[in-house]
């Protein structure tokens, strides 16, 4: 063992010494909820930040005060866009103070930065998706503290909360102690080089157009510690996620081990985005990770039927095209559908999900306007095997609601140098099916529905959202009004479900402030 663990300790130093002697610099993350990405919405929107790839998240710190910094050099922009970009400069720099500076002021050196930040939060309602808000208000407090040190293409980084909000969250399952629930939302090392990437820890990502959840790789469930591995650039890539996941009840064994393993291939040329993803999670109460099923070059349906093995698997493909007129964007999955027929256990009925979004379309000047509309079937995130469903301690991986579609649409509006308003019309259609149900038998497929089982909840609501930051102080505010056909229907959650909420106000205000804020540089000698 002591001879496992020093042949490590000089592995990494001598990573460490690699990567300054090449001169990379690292940077960490800028977590998903951070406001910064309303910004990177509104600006994307017009056309802005196009040295992004749009098809996934995070970005780290560096790439978005980069992308920004290009922006802010054009001239003849809106002055409530360059507002936005000033602001994403900022905030971006305060996860990464030295990618401000040049590189070479930082080469070889260790760069440590954090920050501690207190606010709290003022909700109708417990649950997360204000269109099914249920009834039962509250204010909370909340506090996190932010570290992460770099050198050279090494970065570590960690954000732990404490957020009493998270007591009352239907999907929270994690610490709670004296009505205080806290955990580490954020914590990783990584590596990061021009061609390639190494990641190990937790982090919230996102995969599919902006600015909605994707299908497959979302934040809707909490972080999950995870290994991701990148081979390429933003032209072109191969991707892949490896996790142990929680255990779990499975069908045929009290509790099971369950794994996910994501391969994905995606590229980018001009102003169009295209990827391809599979998904596979596979459980069993004596089994073990299978290197096999991490492979990234061997498609993971070629290894599920040539070595018989068990598991859930699924595809997406995801595409994005950015024109002079607003980008356009779309996301397929597809879960399970039989190609074969003629018995009754070909008879299941299919498992999909899609979305379709239109962003940053002209209106006049600066304002623009969206729409969206997504699906996600009956059956969508779950099998026959209940330990192989596509979840995260009981909430989804990709969405976090299954039988349900939505519309969306609205006006994205400059009228705010501080901020971008989205004023929106949302209506949505929710049937009973869910991914903690289980699957149906045989003997019920034929009277199981595709789409919208039992009875069907419908919520219309309008509203205004907004998110920024101005120096230390964030803030995300989401206000609206529902107007609820099937109130009191039960809306399944991670422990359980909760009613419906009836018509009326619905929203969230979140406040954080910045009281402390650390840079430390130092040579690596």
């Amino acid at each position: 063992m002591r001879r496992a663990l020093r042949r490590l300790a000089i592995a990494a130093a001598g990573l460490v010494l690699a990567t300054t002697a090449l001169g990379a610099q690292a940077s960490p993350y800028v977590p998903l909820d951070d406001p910064a990405y309303a910004y990177v919405d509104a600006l994307l929107a017009r056309g802005l930040l196009g040295e992004l790839g749009a098809l996934e998240r995070p970005y780290p710190a560096r790439a978005l005060l980069d992308a920004a910094l290009h922006d802010l050099a054009r001239e003849g922009e809106d002055h409530h866009v360059r507002g936005w970009l000033a602001s994403l400069r900022e905030r971006a720099a305060r996860y990464d103070p030295s990618a401000a500076r040049p590189m070479s002021d930082s080469a070889g050196g260790v760069e440590v930065a954090g920050a501690i930040a207190l606010g709290g939060t003022t909700q109708s309602g417990r649950r997360s998706e204000l269109l099914l808000a249920d009834d039962d208000p509250g204010s909370f407090a909340a506090g996190e503290l932010r570290l992460s040190a770099a050198t050279g293409a090494v970065v570590a980084a960690g954000r732990y909360v404490l957020d009493q909000r998270w007591r009352d969250d239907p999907d929270y399952t994690g610490f709670t102690s004296g009505g205080v629930a806290g955990r580490v939302q954020d914590g990783y090392v990584a590596g990061q080089w021009r061609y390639g990437e190494l990641f190990v820890g937790r982090l919230a990502r996102n995969w599919g157009p902006p600015p909605l959840a994707g299908l497959q790789v979302s934040d809707a469930p909490f972080t999950y510690d995870h290994l991701y591995g990148r081979l390429g650039t933003g032209r072109l890539r191969l991707e892949t996620i490896i996790a142990r996941l929680d255990d779990a009840p499975g069908t045929f064994e009290p509790v099971v081990q369950r794994f996910l393993s994501i391969h994905r291939l995606a590229g980018r040329w001009r102003g169009l985005e295209l990827a391809a993803t599979e998904t596979y999670v596979y459980s069993g109460a004596r089994r073990g990770f299978e290197p096999s099923l991490a492979n990234p070059v061997a498609p993971v349906l070629l290894t599920h039927y040539n070595d018989d093995e068990e598991g859930n698997v699924s595809f997406a493909a995801d595409a994005l095209l950015r024109t002079r007129w607003g980008s356009l964007g779309a996301q397929w999955m597809l879960d399970d559908f039989q190609f074969e027929s003629g018995t009754d256990a070909t008879d299941e009925p299919p498992s999909y999900g899609a979305t379709v979004t239109a962003e940053g379309l002209p209106l006049w000047g600066a304002q623009r306007w969206f729409a969206s509309y997504t699906r996600v079937a009956n059956l969508a995130y779950r099998t026959f095997e209940r330990g192989d469903s596509y979840v995260s301690r009981g909430v989804g991986l990709g969405r976090a609601f299954s039988d349900y579609d939505e519309w969306r649409g609205g006006l994205d509006l400059a009228l705010l140098t501080s901020a971008p308003l989205r004023l929106y019309v949302a209506r949505r259609r929710q049937g009973e099916g869910d991914y903690r149900r289980p699957f149906p038998p045989v003997e019920a497929y034929d009277r199981t529905p595709a789409f919208l089982s039992g009875d069907v909840a419908r919520v219309t609501r309008v509203g205004l959202r907004s998110a920024g930051a101005v120096r230390g102080l964030a803030w995300e505010l989401d206000a609206g009004y529902n107007r609820v056909r099937g109130e009191g229907a039960p809306i399944a959650a991670a422990d359980g479900s909760t009613p419906l909420a009836g018509s009326g106000f619905a929203g969230r205000l979140r406040v954080m402030l910045e009281l402390g804020f650390l840079q430390w540089g130092g040579r690596l000698r």
